[in-house]
């Protein structure tokens, strides 16, 4: 008995390990009664939604956000699947308005069907002009085929804020 459950546990691991992430692709909507610990700005947001496509090689993501104190902002993130660093540039809120700013994207694909998150940008200081780092770490989950949770740190020279995102799947 022990010899004929060998070879299902081995096919079962294997299975498994080949799983990679889950499919994230769709329409999300915050939906900020599950969300914890939102940043302060997200007082003046009225609407924040993902549009994700996803394939083997590739997570894009369509980031929305619309609010009653700044105008509406969209950014696309592309991310390769095989855990390598994409350079691009991304678009950040300054008391000038928008500026777009150096950033690398890394999104690493765990055996559970979560997906990793770096987001690593050079922010502009507002008093030296320098860049200085900002980090954002995300921990992707999909809790239930219509909820994605998003479990989120974000390390800049003012600290440390941790939030978890929920949104629910629109289409």
């Amino acid at each position: 008995m022990r010899k004929a459950l060998l070879p299902l546990a081995l096919l079962l691991a294997v299975r498994m390990h080949a799983a990679g992430p889950a499919d994230f692709s769709g329409q999300w909507s915050l939906d900020r009664s599950q969300s914890k610990d939102l940043p302060p700005f997200y007082e003046e947001v009225k609407s924040h939604s993902l549009k994700i496509t996803q394939n083997e090689k590739e997570l894009v993501v369509g980031v929305d956000i619309t609010s009653d104190a700044h105008e509406p902002l969209h950014i696309d993130f592309t991310y390769s699947l095989d855990g390598q660093p994409t350079k691009t540039e991304s678009q950040v809120r300054t008391p000038n308005g928008p500026l777009s700013v150096p950033t690398i994207l890394t999104a690493k694909p765990a055996d559970d069907g979560k997906i990793g998150i770096t987001i690593e940008r050079d922010l502009p200081s507002p008093r030296s002009g320098e860049p200085m780092k900002g980090t954002t770490v995300e921990t992707w989950r999909l809790q239930d085929a219509k909820t994605l949770v998003i479990d989120r740190v974000d390390e800049t020279r003012r600290g440390t804020m941790t939030s978890t995102l929920v949104f629910t799947r629109s289409q």
